[in-house]
């Protein structure tokens, strides 16, 4: 059963689609990842690998260690934004089990992908900053996300020490969330489906492998008080990362936070898609190949099983679509604007009469207002 619906049709996401379809078969190109993709991964795994061993058997100097760890830990990103993320989309490969191999990407960095197919593909997917439905913006009242959420007088503060929160997110996902989750058997008001036994092994299994490498393996090398500080300053950065690609992305004053009435959202589901996420530095190539395509985050969400590397040849067709439909489109056009943006957002819901209308902290490209 559906937690919230989307009944209202008004012909967008048929007239999108079909313009895409159209730029693939124009191009006679597969939706799905390419050689390009292979080699990307090639590269992102290899770099995360020689990172590792270059850290953990060769590294005795404190500097070459904090630059091999940051270093480490933009790889780690990667391996999820680049790799794993596709294959839990199955936008990596036309073929299931090659998909099914890069989506547990994740399994090897320590989280479940099979939980975060649930999290994310269904839940953040269909009901995208749907106040207490999307667990994404879900905090247990450290910060306010949206304006949606209880007020605590904390949150004026939530500006200044968001960092830190947004750091501590990887370690609680790993040691924390994915457990509480299984046991609980809910992601908010979604049931999650019973774990199969093989779910639970790669679950389990991935954990016990992340641990084996990344605390065990290394104390026998070096101190362990130095692995476990190790550990949680590379896994502080990597929660930084991702909670700023998914926030720069969804939470800002210029995202919209619909919340339903009879259990029903107003707007078409991919009206819905398009109003509730911004892209970031769409046209920078560098940020796209870093953040494989999360800052082309309005793509993304309309076509999740298309891989990545496309997003940019989607953009100008989806800008034109949504200008035609008055559909607002939010494009920031530097990952500075886009940051800025979003900490005035949370200074703004850190006031205890803020409201879902938030003014612009920077000039951004709106088509459809």
């Amino acid at each position: 059963m559906a937690l919230v619906k989307f009944p209202h049709k008004v012909g967008f996401y048929s007239t999108l689609k079909a313009r895409v379809d159209e730029e693939f078969n124009h191009s006679h190109g597969s939706q799905k990842g390419n050689w390009p993709m292979i080699g990307k991964a090639a590269i992102i795994l290899g770099g995360y690998i020689a990172s590792y061993v270059a850290l953990v058997f060769f590294c005795s100097n404190l500097w070459l260690a904090i630059a091999l760890g940051f270093v480490l830990s933009q790889f780690y990103v990667m391996v999820g934004f680049g790799i794993q993320h596709d294959g839990t989309h199955e936008s990596f490969s036309r073929h299931k089990w090659v998909n099914r191999l890069a989506g547990m990407g994740l399994d090897f960095l320590g989280a479940s992908s099979t939980m975060w197919k649930y999290r994310h593909n269904f839940v953040h997917h269909t009901y995208t900053n749907i106040a207490h439905v999307d667990d994404d913006l879900e905090t247990l009242n450290i910060l306010r996300l949206s304006p949606h959420h209880d007020w605590k007088p904390w949150h004026r503060f939530q500006h200044l020490y968001c960092f830190l929160v947004y750091g501590i997110l990887a370690v609680f996902w790993i040691y924390v969330s994915d457990f509480q989750k299984l046991q609980s058997g809910k992601l908010g008001k979604y049931n999650i489906p019973d774990f199969s036994v093989a779910d639970k092994v790669v679950l389990f299994g991935g954990r016990i492998l992340f641990i084996s490498y990344s605390m065990i393996l290394p104390s026998f090398f070096h101190p362990f008080w130095q692995v476990v500080v190790a550990n949680a300053l590379i896994l502080m950065v990597v929660g930084i990362n991702l909670s700023l690609v998914f926030n720069l992305a969804h939470v800002t004053g210029d995202n919209e936070y619909p919340q339903p009435e009879n259990g029903e959202i107003e707007n078409e589901w991919a009206i819905h898609q398009v109003v509730t996420a911004a892209n970031f530095a769409a046209h920078n190539p560098w940020v796209s190949w870093y953040t494989g395509g999360l800052n082309c985050q309005i793509e993304h969400h309309l076509f999740p099983t298309i891989c990545h590397i496309h997003y940019p040849r989607l953009c100008k067709i989806v800008e034109q679509t949504c200008g035609e439909f008055g559909v607002p489109y939010v494009s920031y056009p530097t990952v500075m604007e886009a940051l800025a943006c979003h900490l005035q957002f949370l200074k703004d819901l850190g006031q205890p009469d803020s409201v879902a209308s938030v003014p612009m902290a920077v000039p951004v490209d709106v088509v459809g207002r």
